[in-house]
């Protein structure tokens, strides 16, 4: 499952106003804080399942899908954050466990 709060969905439909409508890949990116879920735009590889929600298709690799589920976005003062059942950055700042990834 993959939640979609109101404020993240207001925040995609912002971005996608001037853009074409694409698929949204969640996958592990390793950033200045340390490993954790961002999204960027992609095309569907043979590996990913499709999550369609809130008007958008969001695109997983299956096995991370399975370890991370449920996932939710949310929008902060900083961007989107993405948070899982995965736990990221436990060395360094074990309460941040999202990635900023759209401003």
């Amino acid at each position: 499952m993959i939640r979609i709060t109101e404020t993240a969905r207001e925040q995609i439909d912002s971005f996608f106003e001037s853009r074409p409508l694409a698929p949204i890949r969640i996958y592990i990116a390793d950033g200045e804080l340390g490993k954790g879920l961002a999204l960027t735009l992609d095309r569907q590889k043979d590996a990913d399942i499709v999550i369609e929600t809130s008007g958008y298709s969001f695109l997983v690799e299956r096995s991370l899908f399975e370890d991370a589920k449920p996932v939710t976005i949310d929008a902060t003062a900083m961007g989107l954050c993405v948070t899982s059942s995965l736990r990221f950055n436990t060395d360094t700042a074990p309460e941040r466990d999202c990635t900023y990834c759209w401003a």
